[in-house]
């Protein structure tokens, strides 16, 4: 079996460099996280972008239980390689740091650069919602009416 980068841990930790560095909140918790990277990933869907950047996909939304769990694993990392901060005051939270903006200065593809324009819209229109909110509207996007 061939191991892809796609969806992998290690673009999940690039994604969630990306990610936080447009939050407007000051610490995201990982589940709030997985809600925004997914948001931003088929923002088509949720009318933030023109296009899905992992392409369309009528599976897509069954790939929301597993993106929370490799979110936190994640982030486990990032920690552990001190490109983001840990707030434990409100449960689990996560912020980056300067190690992690010197990071992603450093990327320069183009899917990052198309990630981050889309993070940044996707963060100054949900990130200050509930999570519970954001999950029920994300779930709402998911069912689709029988023709």
């Amino acid at each position: 079996m061939i191991d892809s980068t796609y969806n992998s841990i290690f673009e999940i930790k690039l994604r969630i460099l990306l990610l936080l560095e447009h939050s407007r909140q000051e610490f995201l918790s990982s589940d709030m996280i997985a809600a925004l990277d997914f948001i931003t990933v088929y923002g088509k869907e949720f009318n933030v972008s023109d296009i899905n950047l992992h392409g369309d996909n009528r599976f897509k939304f069954s790939e929301l239980p597993s993106r929370r769990e490799k979110v936190f694993s994640a982030l486990k990392e990032l920690v552990k390689d001190n490109m983001v901060d840990i707030d434990l005051s409100n449960g689990f939270q996560f912020q980056i740091n300067n190690i992690g903006y010197q990071f992603i200065e450093t990327l320069e593809s183009n899917y990052a650069i198309e990630y981050s324009q889309i993070a940044d819209f996707v963060c100054e229109k949900y990130d200050a919602m509930d999570e519970a909110e954001l999950y029920k509207f994300i779930q709402s996007k998911s069912v689709v009416p029988m023709k």
